[in-house]
């Protein structure tokens, strides 16, 4: 069951938040541990391994104070989170859990470090700040779609752009709308194109043949049944 998707722009992270933290869950994903519930006032944890491989939770060790964390909820509500504390602590150590948020909505992240020896933390919480949710992710990439262009004599050609490149590690949005005068009032024209298979001359010669054949039995059959009648 999922509660979520937890992103970290610093880090290239993004991954679903799992409703348990247990073995099997932990090997795909991160988990919720403890806490009020997923962008609930109070605080909530989210478990991950360290595979010390660039997976799951394994570079959170790289985040400072300042950082941001977006969390989405089950029900599509976004609230970016700003890093306010990372630190070492043991792992009989569980104040981390309890942890005040001054009646604000916090996350803290929970794993091993590199060592294995001691546990990594990383509390959050929510801000007003607007958070660039950046994907860092696809490499000299440029994907443009949804292009609908509605062109009309005088009319208006609307043209929306989804790019994203990797040169400026963001996502542009372009949305141009072209005006153009009409001297003859308003006329809209849908033009679809269609490809229409063509016809060869030896088709055409064949279709004639068919129906040449097909008028000599006709006629055939008529003169018989005249004769026959007479």
């Amino acid at each position: 069951m999922l509660l979520g998707n937890i992103k970290i722009p610093k880090i290239s992270l993004d991954l679903p938040i799992l409703a348990t933290s247990t073995v099997g869950s932990l090997k795909v994903s991160v988990a919720f541990q403890y806490g009020v519930g997923i962008n609930q006032v109070g605080n909530s944890v989210i478990l991950g391994r360290n595979l010390q491989d660039g997976t799951l939770f394994s570079d959170i060790d790289e985040l400072s104070v300042g950082d941001y964390i977006i969390i989405t909820d089950i029900n599509d509500d976004v609230v970016n989170y700003k890093v306010s504390d990372v630190y070492e602590t043991s792992d009989s150590d569980t104040e981390f859990m309890e942890r005040d948020t001054g009646g604000k909505r916090g996350i803290t992240l929970s794993t091993s470090n590199d060592n294995g020896d001691m546990r990594l933390i990383v509390t959050a919480e929510e801000t007003d700040d607007v958070v660039e949710d950046t994907d860092t992710d696809n490499s000299n990439n440029n994907n443009t779609s949804s292009t609908n262009s509605n062109t009309s004599t005088g009319g208006t050609q609307n043209i929306i752009t989804n790019s994203n490149s990797n040169s400026s590690s963001a996502s542009q949005n372009t949305y141009q709308n072209i005006s153009r005068g009409n001297n003859s009032g308003t006329s809209n024209k849908n033009v679809v194109q269609t490809n229409l298979p063509k016809t060869g001359k030896s088709e055409v010669i064949v279709l004639c043949i068919f129906v040449a054949i097909i008028s000599i039995i006709v006629s055939v059959i008529a003169l018989r049944r005249y004769k026959e009648v007479k």
